[in-house]
């Protein structure tokens, strides 16, 4: 038992509610001992309570901890989260990542984020429906990277011209995508005083539909 807790004392040795319990057990201790008396029994019995309830905390909260670091890597309105995906994105380019086209989808990826935030302070109910968005930017993201580097190793016209097009294709869908959530955006501030959730979500509901057609041409 003392070895199980040891081992798991490091992840919660940082959060000061630790501390505070070590602190409420040792009081509730020495009031346990007065209570009853300085008898051998007492002594264990006090020291074993404190003791199952410390492993008790040690069991629960990295169990916590893990599932809460679990939701935040998923939550890609983190704006955190989301620049490391973006940074995963950046990486396939290698050297290439100076592209006036690369740098240009990197802002208006940035740019769908920060209208995807302030729908979601503004109405916390379309958070599943921004994230599907949120991941399916990420995907387009990947595809203009990979079409990028394709696009410098192909040798004949006709190839460029495809994988051109192809690019050209994932990134009127990027701007597809910021048209529809800055008129979101726009809808929720103008009716402040009356947001019809109703229309927002199927507005993005209709996005997500057209997206998911995407999805199965591709």
């Amino acid at each position: 038992m003392i070895s199980f807790f040891l081992a798991n004392w490091q992840q919660i040795k940082p959060f000061n509610q630790t501390y505070v319990l070590i602190a409420v057990l040792s009081l509730s201790y020495v009031i346990f001992i007065f209570s009853l008396g300085f008898h051998p029994l007492a002594l264990i019995v006090g020291l074993a309570i404190a003791l199952l309830t410390l492993v008790i905390w040690s069991v629960i909260i990295p169990a916590k901890i893990t599932r809460f670091n679990a939701q935040n890597q998923a939550d890609l309105l983190i704006p955190k989260n989301f620049e490391n995906e973006l940074a995963r994105c950046d990486r396939l380019l290698g050297k290439d990542r100076v592209f006036s086209q690369w740098q240009a989808t990197l802002s208006s990826v940035r740019e769908i984020h920060v209208l995807a935030r302030d729908i979601h302070q503004s109405d916390r109910i379309l958070l599943p429906e921004l994230l599907e968005i949120l991941h399916f930017v990420l995907h387009l993201c990947r595809e203009i990277a990979n079409s990028l580097v394709a696009l410098k190793k192909v040798k004949t016209s006709a190839s460029s011209q495809q994988i051109t097009q192809h690019l050209q294709l994932k990134q009127s869908q990027l701007q597809e995508i910021y048209q529809t959530l800055s008129q979101l955006k726009d809808k929720l501030l103008i009716a402040g005083l009356e947001v019809n959730s109703t229309v927002t979500t199927n507005s993005l509901k209709q996005l997500l539909e057209s997206i998911n057609i995407d999805c199965e041409n591709l």
